[in-house]
Protein backbone atom coordinates (compact mmCIF):
# COMPACT_ATOMS: atom_id res chain seq x y z
CA UNK A 1 0.00 0.00 0.00
CA UNK A 2 1.27 3.98 -0.45
CA UNK A 3 0.85 6.44 1.43
CA UNK A 4 -1.00 8.20 -1.32
CA UNK A 5 -3.67 4.91 -1.08
CA UNK A 6 -4.78 6.32 2.21
CA UNK A 7 -6.49 9.93 1.26
CA UNK A 8 -5.22 11.59 4.29
CA UNK A 9 -4.79 15.14 4.19
CA UNK A 10 -1.63 16.21 2.50
CA UNK A 11 0.66 13.77 1.13
CA UNK A 12 4.25 15.20 0.83
CA UNK A 13 5.98 12.34 -0.50
CA UNK A 14 4.70 8.78 -1.36
CA UNK A 15 5.91 5.68 -0.37
CA UNK A 16 4.81 2.23 0.14
CA UNK A 17 4.37 0.91 3.47
CA UNK A 18 3.03 -2.74 4.83
CA UNK A 19 2.66 -2.23 8.48
CA UNK A 20 2.17 0.81 10.79
CA UNK A 21 4.25 0.71 13.95
CA UNK A 22 5.48 3.14 17.22
CA UNK A 23 8.88 5.19 17.23
CA UNK A 24 10.72 3.36 19.85
CA UNK A 25 10.18 0.08 18.57
CA UNK A 26 11.64 -1.71 15.22
CA UNK A 27 9.30 -4.44 13.33
CA UNK A 28 11.83 -7.01 11.63
CA UNK A 29 11.17 -7.36 7.89
CA UNK A 30 8.62 -4.32 7.84
CA UNK A 31 8.13 -1.02 6.04
CA UNK A 32 6.40 1.09 9.00
CA UNK A 33 4.25 3.93 8.63
CA UNK A 34 4.87 5.89 12.01
CA UNK A 35 3.46 9.20 13.50
CA UNK A 36 5.05 12.39 15.17
CA UNK A 37 3.84 14.92 17.11
CA UNK A 38 6.72 15.98 18.96
CA UNK A 39 9.86 16.74 17.61
CA UNK A 40 11.76 15.53 20.37
CA UNK A 41 10.90 11.87 19.66
CA UNK A 42 12.87 12.76 15.99
CA UNK A 43 15.73 11.00 17.05
CA UNK A 44 13.71 8.00 17.74
CA UNK A 45 12.52 7.59 14.26
CA UNK A 46 16.43 8.22 13.16
CA UNK A 47 17.42 5.59 14.63
CA UNK A 48 14.79 2.87 13.86
CA UNK A 49 15.55 1.38 10.56
CA UNK A 50 12.19 0.11 9.96
CA UNK A 51 10.57 3.18 9.16
CA UNK A 52 9.46 4.54 5.93
CA UNK A 53 6.87 6.78 6.03
CA UNK A 54 5.77 9.60 8.92
CA UNK A 55 2.50 11.06 9.65
CA UNK A 56 2.87 14.40 11.23
CA UNK A 57 2.46 18.27 11.04
CA UNK A 58 2.55 20.89 8.64
CA UNK A 59 5.48 22.22 10.91
CA UNK A 60 7.15 19.37 11.59
CA UNK A 61 6.89 18.23 8.27
CA UNK A 62 9.89 21.04 7.43
CA UNK A 63 12.71 19.46 9.32
CA UNK A 64 12.16 15.88 8.02
CA UNK A 65 14.29 14.47 6.28
CA UNK A 66 12.84 13.73 2.35
CA UNK A 67 14.03 10.60 2.32
CA UNK A 68 10.51 9.34 4.56
CA UNK A 69 7.24 9.09 2.99
CA UNK A 70 5.16 12.45 4.70
CA UNK A 71 1.75 12.84 4.97
CA UNK A 72 0.62 16.55 6.40
CA UNK A 73 -2.92 15.87 8.87
CA UNK A 74 -3.59 18.40 11.79
CA UNK A 75 -3.49 15.65 14.81
CA UNK A 76 -1.05 12.91 14.03
CA UNK A 77 -1.45 10.47 17.01
CA UNK A 78 -5.60 10.51 16.22
CA UNK A 79 -5.21 9.91 12.80
CA UNK A 80 -2.86 7.71 13.17
CA UNK A 81 -5.01 5.32 15.84
CA UNK A 82 -8.02 5.68 13.88
CA UNK A 83 -6.15 4.65 10.01
CA UNK A 84 -4.72 1.48 12.56
CA UNK A 85 -8.19 0.55 13.50
CA UNK A 86 -9.86 0.86 10.14
CA UNK A 87 -6.85 -1.49 8.59
CA UNK A 88 -7.33 -4.33 10.76
CA UNK A 89 -11.25 -3.98 10.26
CA UNK A 90 -9.86 -4.49 6.44
CA UNK A 91 -7.62 -7.14 7.85
CA UNK A 92 -4.42 -5.21 6.01
CA UNK A 93 -1.68 -6.63 8.73
CA UNK A 94 -2.47 -10.78 8.16
CA UNK A 95 -4.58 -13.22 6.73
CA UNK A 96 -7.08 -15.51 8.35
CA UNK A 97 -5.43 -19.02 8.43
CA UNK A 98 -6.83 -22.33 9.59
CA UNK A 99 -5.56 -23.38 13.05
CA UNK A 100 -2.33 -26.01 13.20
CA UNK A 101 -2.85 -28.30 16.35
CA UNK A 102 -0.74 -31.24 16.16
CA UNK A 103 -1.80 -34.65 17.16
CA UNK A 104 0.26 -35.07 19.87
CA UNK A 105 -0.70 -32.37 21.99
CA UNK A 106 -3.23 -33.02 24.70
CA UNK A 107 -5.70 -30.10 24.77
CA UNK A 108 -8.35 -29.76 26.91
CA UNK A 109 -12.53 -30.14 26.38
CA UNK A 110 -13.18 -27.47 29.00
CA UNK A 111 -10.60 -24.97 26.94
CA UNK A 112 -11.78 -22.56 23.93
CA UNK A 113 -9.60 -22.14 21.64
CA UNK A 114 -9.85 -18.95 19.03
CA UNK A 115 -10.60 -19.77 15.41
CA UNK A 116 -8.00 -18.80 13.19
CA UNK A 117 -4.36 -18.10 13.33
CA UNK A 118 -3.45 -20.51 16.08
CA UNK A 119 -0.03 -22.41 16.14
CA UNK A 120 -0.20 -25.52 19.35
CA UNK A 121 2.91 -28.08 18.54
CA UNK A 122 3.37 -32.06 19.24
CA UNK A 123 3.76 -32.20 22.88
CA UNK A 124 1.99 -29.02 24.35
CA UNK A 125 -0.83 -29.37 27.32
CA UNK A 126 -3.58 -26.83 27.65
CA UNK A 127 -5.48 -27.92 31.04
CA UNK A 128 -9.34 -26.85 31.83
CA UNK A 129 -10.44 -23.36 31.45
CA UNK A 130 -7.79 -21.75 29.58
CA UNK A 131 -8.58 -19.63 26.69
CA UNK A 132 -6.42 -19.23 24.03
CA UNK A 133 -7.07 -16.52 21.13
CA UNK A 134 -6.03 -15.75 17.41
CA UNK A 135 -2.79 -14.78 16.69
CA UNK A 136 -1.44 -17.38 19.01
CA UNK A 137 2.11 -19.68 18.56
CA UNK A 138 2.72 -22.52 21.50
CA UNK A 139 5.47 -24.61 20.45
CA UNK A 140 7.00 -28.11 21.49
CA UNK A 141 6.23 -29.38 25.14
CA UNK A 142 4.71 -26.21 26.32
CA UNK A 143 2.16 -26.47 29.14
CA UNK A 144 -0.42 -23.55 29.89
CA UNK A 145 -2.11 -24.42 33.11
CA UNK A 146 -6.08 -24.10 34.46
CA UNK A 147 -7.68 -20.94 33.72
CA UNK A 148 -5.06 -18.76 31.68
CA UNK A 149 -6.07 -16.47 28.76
CA UNK A 150 -3.23 -16.36 26.16
CA UNK A 151 -3.47 -13.70 23.39
CA UNK A 152 -6.24 -11.10 24.63
CA UNK A 153 -6.12 -7.61 23.45
CA UNK A 154 -3.71 -5.15 24.67
CA UNK A 155 -5.06 -2.55 27.16
CA UNK A 156 -4.56 0.64 25.01
CA UNK A 157 -6.54 3.37 24.51
CA UNK A 158 -5.81 6.89 23.50
CA UNK A 159 -7.65 10.13 24.51
CA UNK A 160 -8.67 13.18 22.36
CA UNK A 161 -10.72 15.55 24.51
CA UNK A 162 -13.80 14.22 25.01
CA UNK A 163 -13.53 11.11 22.92
CA UNK A 164 -11.73 7.67 24.06
CA UNK A 165 -10.27 5.44 21.12
CA UNK A 166 -9.73 2.01 21.64
CA UNK A 167 -6.88 0.76 20.33
CA UNK A 168 -7.35 -2.60 18.20
CA UNK A 169 -4.31 -5.53 18.98
CA UNK A 170 -2.65 -6.88 15.50
CA UNK A 171 0.58 -8.67 17.11
CA UNK A 172 1.03 -11.93 18.33
CA UNK A 173 1.79 -14.21 21.35
CA UNK A 174 4.58 -16.46 20.70
CA UNK A 175 5.57 -18.89 23.23
CA UNK A 176 8.86 -21.10 22.59
CA UNK A 177 9.55 -24.79 23.67
CA UNK A 178 9.34 -26.10 26.82
CA UNK A 179 7.62 -23.01 28.71
CA UNK A 180 5.14 -23.32 31.66
CA UNK A 181 2.22 -20.90 32.86
CA UNK A 182 0.75 -21.77 35.91
CA UNK A 183 -2.98 -20.99 36.63
CA UNK A 184 -5.20 -17.90 36.33
CA UNK A 185 -2.29 -15.96 33.96
CA UNK A 186 -2.71 -13.48 31.47
CA UNK A 187 -0.71 -12.76 28.39
CA UNK A 188 -1.81 -10.24 25.85
CA UNK A 189 -0.87 -10.25 22.53
CA UNK A 190 1.25 -7.15 20.97
CA UNK A 191 -0.45 -3.80 20.04
CA UNK A 192 1.72 -3.81 16.67
CA UNK A 193 4.62 -6.46 17.49
CA UNK A 194 4.93 -9.95 19.40
CA UNK A 195 4.82 -10.79 23.02
CA UNK A 196 7.20 -13.45 23.44
CA UNK A 197 8.06 -16.23 26.01
CA UNK A 198 11.43 -17.59 25.02
CA UNK A 199 12.66 -21.36 26.22
CA UNK A 200 12.41 -22.38 29.12
CA UNK A 201 10.18 -19.32 30.78
CA UNK A 202 8.68 -20.35 33.85
CA UNK A 203 5.30 -18.37 35.39
CA UNK A 204 3.83 -18.83 38.20
CA UNK A 205 -0.10 -18.42 39.36
CA UNK A 206 -1.45 -14.60 38.79
CA UNK A 207 0.91 -13.14 36.38
CA UNK A 208 -0.13 -10.44 33.97
CA UNK A 209 2.41 -9.96 30.80
CA UNK A 210 1.74 -6.89 28.96
CA UNK A 211 1.53 -6.23 25.72
CA UNK A 212 5.01 -6.73 23.02
CA UNK A 213 6.60 -8.02 26.41
CA UNK A 214 9.84 -10.29 25.79
CA UNK A 215 10.94 -12.43 28.12
CA UNK A 216 14.48 -14.06 27.82
CA UNK A 217 15.46 -17.66 28.34
CA UNK A 218 15.33 -19.32 31.48
CA UNK A 219 13.52 -16.49 33.00
CA UNK A 220 11.13 -16.98 35.99
CA UNK A 221 8.44 -14.85 37.00
CA UNK A 222 7.18 -15.56 40.40
CA UNK A 223 3.58 -15.06 41.88
CA UNK A 224 1.63 -11.68 41.45
CA UNK A 225 3.78 -10.92 39.33
CA UNK A 226 3.02 -7.48 36.85
CA UNK A 227 4.56 -6.60 33.44
CA UNK A 228 3.45 -3.32 31.63
CA UNK A 229 3.50 -3.29 28.37
CA UNK A 230 6.53 -3.29 25.89
CA UNK A 231 8.83 -4.77 28.61
CA UNK A 232 12.08 -6.43 27.94
CA UNK A 233 13.56 -8.99 29.95
CA UNK A 234 17.31 -10.29 29.54
CA UNK A 235 17.59 -14.27 30.25
CA UNK A 236 18.48 -16.07 33.31
CA UNK A 237 16.70 -13.61 35.29
CA UNK A 238 14.15 -13.85 38.37
CA UNK A 239 11.05 -11.58 39.34
CA UNK A 240 9.84 -11.93 42.75
CA UNK A 241 6.45 -12.22 44.30
CA UNK A 242 4.33 -9.14 43.71
CA UNK A 243 6.70 -7.03 41.99
CA UNK A 244 5.62 -4.54 39.36
CA UNK A 245 7.74 -3.05 36.21
CA UNK A 246 6.55 -0.22 34.66
CA UNK A 247 5.86 -0.20 30.44
CA UNK A 248 8.80 0.24 27.91
CA UNK A 249 11.64 -0.86 30.56
CA UNK A 250 14.61 -3.33 30.00
CA UNK A 251 15.62 -5.83 32.66
CA UNK A 252 19.17 -7.35 32.02
CA UNK A 253 20.42 -10.76 31.66
CA UNK A 254 20.76 -12.20 34.78
CA UNK A 255 18.30 -9.59 36.83
CA UNK A 256 16.79 -10.06 40.14
CA UNK A 257 13.79 -7.85 41.00
CA UNK A 258 13.48 -7.98 44.53
CA UNK A 259 9.79 -9.23 46.14
CA UNK A 260 7.11 -6.91 46.54
CA UNK A 261 9.46 -3.94 43.77
CA UNK A 262 8.37 -1.89 41.84
CA UNK A 263 10.67 -1.05 39.02
CA UNK A 264 10.43 2.53 37.11
CA UNK A 265 14.35 2.72 35.24
CA UNK A 266 16.01 0.21 33.75
CA UNK A 267 18.08 -2.85 35.28
CA UNK A 268 21.59 -3.57 34.24
CA UNK A 269 23.00 -6.65 33.32
CA UNK A 270 23.73 -9.26 36.99
CA UNK A 271 21.92 -6.29 38.65
CA UNK A 272 19.22 -6.93 41.95
CA UNK A 273 17.16 -3.96 42.95
CA UNK A 274 14.50 -3.64 45.97
CA UNK A 275 12.25 -1.40 47.13
CA UNK A 276 9.10 0.81 46.09
CA UNK A 277 10.76 2.63 43.80
CA UNK A 278 13.34 -0.31 43.58
CA UNK A 279 16.67 0.59 43.71
CA UNK A 280 20.21 -1.61 43.71
CA UNK A 281 19.92 -3.89 46.81
CA UNK A 282 23.19 -2.57 48.53
CA UNK A 283 21.56 0.78 48.43
CA UNK A 284 18.49 -0.10 49.74
CA UNK A 285 20.02 -1.67 53.07
CA UNK A 286 22.20 1.25 53.37
CA UNK A 287 19.40 3.49 53.68
CA UNK A 288 16.67 0.94 55.69
CA UNK A 289 19.83 0.66 58.14
CA UNK A 290 20.26 3.98 58.23
CA UNK A 291 16.43 4.80 58.92
CA UNK A 292 16.45 2.35 61.53
CA UNK A 293 19.42 3.82 63.15
CA UNK A 294 17.57 7.00 63.58
CA UNK A 295 14.22 5.41 64.99
CA UNK A 296 16.39 4.12 67.50
CA UNK A 297 17.78 7.03 68.56
CA UNK A 298 14.56 9.06 69.00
Amino acid sequence: MRISDLKLEKVIRDIEFDWLGLTAEEYEGKKVLTFLNDIKYLDEIEKNKTIVGIITTEMIAKELDRKYGIVVVENPRKAFFKLHNKLVDENFYFKKERNKISEKAIVSEKSIIGEYNIVIEEGVVIEDNVTIYPNTIIKKNSIIRAGSRIGGNAFEFSRFQDEVLSIKSIGKVIIEENVEIQNNCTIDKGVFGNTILKKNVKLDNLIHVGHDGVIGENTFLTAGVILAGRVKIGKNSYLGPNCTVKNGLFLGENSKISMGAVVTKNVGDNETVTGNFAIPHKKFLEVFKFLLKINEEK
